[in-house]
């Protein structure tokens, strides 16, 4: 199952850096990692369905959030946080990749 999800994932993974703390920080509850490569940050998210996530809306482009395979997730901004929809499915964690904003590339 390891290898399946990273023939699928591995942008999220190798060649990344973690995510700046002032953009976004991991979870335990949903469990939650951040990494980051060029100007997009890779949401790791052990859940579906809605899910806070502990991040500064304004320093992601919500608009383009997307999963791996290129289709949209609904994205938005809660309060100080990003709330996002993600689909129920037997693959997790779930990959939601998220362009940085010029304010944080």
């Amino acid at each position: 199952e390891v290898a399946d999800w990273m023939s699928v994932n591995a942008g999220a993974v190798h060649g990344t850096t973690p995510v700046d703390a002032d953009v976004a920080r991991p979870a335990e509850e949903p469990w939650v990692r951040w990494t980051g490569s060029g100007s997009t940050a890779h949401a790791i998210i052990d859940a579906d369905g809605t899910v806070a996530l502990r991040a500064v809306p304004e320093a992601l482009d919500l608009a383009a959030a997307r999963l791996t395979d290129g289709s949209p997730v609904p994205a938005r901004t809660d309060g100080h946080a990003v709330e996002v929809e993600l689909p129920a499915g037997p693959t997790r964690p779930v990959v939601v990749n998220i362009p940085l904003t010029t304010r944080t590339a």
